[in-house]
C-alpha cells in the first residue's frame, strides 16, 4: 500500500538522495503491453487521466501505458485541501516511477514522459531532479513556459487574469469556487466543459496556481526555473489556435536543430490537441516514438 500522504508542505530541497515522507499518491493506472517500453502520462488543469484515453488506446498494443492523476483532482479523494507544490509533485512522480512502475517491468529501467499543461511543468521539473529515470519527453502545448518578453501586453494580462481567477476560486467557498472553475473551463473550452462531465470540475483543482505564485511572491522560484532544455529526445506539439504561447522561440529552435526531436504546430488546435486533432497527434507521436526507440534502447543497454 502507498502511505506517503502528508502535510503538503513546500519541498525545499535539491536533488534528494532519499524521498521525503509527505508525498501524495499519484494513483497510477496501467494499460497495454507490459513487455513494451513504458509511457507515463501526466495531465494538467482542469483534467483527469481520461484525457489520454484516445492516445492510450492507440499506443497500448506496443507500449506499457501508465496514467497518473494529479492529487485532489478527483473530488472524491482529496488528499490535502491546500494542495501540493510543483516541486513536491515532481518528486512524487519520480517516487511513483521508481517504486511503483519500474518494478512491474523486468526489462525497463527508464520511462518516457507524455505531458500536457501543468503535467508538462511537473514532468520537466521531475527531469531536472531525476533525469536518470527518464529516457524521452513528449510535451503537449507547454514547454519551457514562455517568456514575458515574447508576450504581447494582451497575452500577459490574459495569463495573469486567468491564473489569479483560479487562485481566487481555490480559496472561495466551495460552491462559489466550483462555479467559478466551471465557468472559466467553459470559457477556455476545456474537454470536460464540452461534455456532460462538468460535474467532475471543482475548485480544488486550482491549487497549483497558488503554490506557483506563492513561490514567485516569496522570491523562492529557483527550483521551478527550467533553464536548460531536455537532453533526451523530445517531442513537442503546440496548438496554433491557442491565444497564449507556453514556450519560447529558443525552445522551438533548439528542438528543430536536433534529429532526435520533433517540433510541430497544429493549425486546427487550441490548448488541448489530443481532443482537437487526436488522429494527427497520435500518428505523429507514434512515428517519433518508433524513430527514437532504437536510440533509447542503445542508451538503456549501457546503464
Amino acid at each position: 500500500s502507498f502511505n506517503r500522504r502528508g502535510s503538503g508542505k513546500m519541498a525545499d530541497f535539491k536533488s534528494p538522495s532519499s524521498f521525503p515522507q509527505d508525498l501524495p499518491d499519484m494513483h497510477p493506472k496501467m494499460y497495454g503491453n507490459q513487455t513494451g517500453r513504458i509511457l507515463v502520462f501526466i495531465h494538467g488543469w482542469p483534467d483527469l487521466p481520461c484525457l489520454w484515453d484516445k492516445l492510450v488506446e492507440g499506443l497500448q498494443n506496443e507500449y506499457y501505458c501508465v496514467t497518473l492523476e494529479l492529487p485532489n483532482y478527483d473530488k472524491n479523494r482529496i488528499q490535502n485541501k491546500w494542495g501540493y507544490d510543483l516541486v513536491t509533485l515532481s518528486h512524487a512522480v519520480a517516487y511513483t516511477i521508481q517504486h511503483r512502475i519500474l518494478p512491474r517491468s523486468s526489462t525497463q529501467t527508464q520511462v518516457t514522459l507524455v505531458l500536457h499543461d501543468w503535467g508538462s511543468l511537473i514532468g520537466l521539473t521531475c527531469n531536472k531532479f531525476h533525469s536518470h529515470l527518464i529516457d524521452r519527453i513528449a510535451a503537449i502545448d507547454v514547454g519551457d513556459n514562455g517568456r514575458r518578453s515574447e508576450m504581447t501586453r494582451y497575452q500577459f494580462a490574459y495569463m495573469l487574469l486567468y491564473q489569479w481567477y483560479c487562485i481566487v476560486s481555490h480559496f472561495a467557498p466551495s460552491f462559489i469556487g466550483t462555479a467559478m472553475t466551471k465557468a472559466i473551463a467553459h470559457r477556455m473550452n476545456a474537454p470536460f466543459s464540452r461534455t456532460q462531465q462538468t460535474e467532475k470540475l471543482h475548485s480544488g483543482m486550482s491549487y497549483l496556481y497558488w503554490t506557483l505564485w506563492r513561490r514567485i511572491l516569496s522570491n523562492n522560484k529557483s527550483e521551478l526555473m527550467i533553464r536548460s532544455f531536455p537532453k533526451q529526445p523530445t517531442f513537442f506539439a503546440f496548438g496554433q489556435k491557442n491565444p497564449l504561447r507556453f514556450h519560447t522561440k529558443r525552445f522551438g529552435e533548439h528542438l528543430t536543430k536536433r534529429e532526435d526531436c520533433e517540433y510541430q504546430g497544429y493549425v486546427k488546435s487550441g490548448h488541448w490537441i489530443m481532443m482537437d486533432e487526436p488522429d494527427a497527434l497520435l500518428a505523429n507521436l507514434k512515428t517519433w516514438l518508433s524513430k527514437t526507440n532504437n536510440a533509447v534502447n542503445k542508451i538503456s543497454s549501457k546503464l
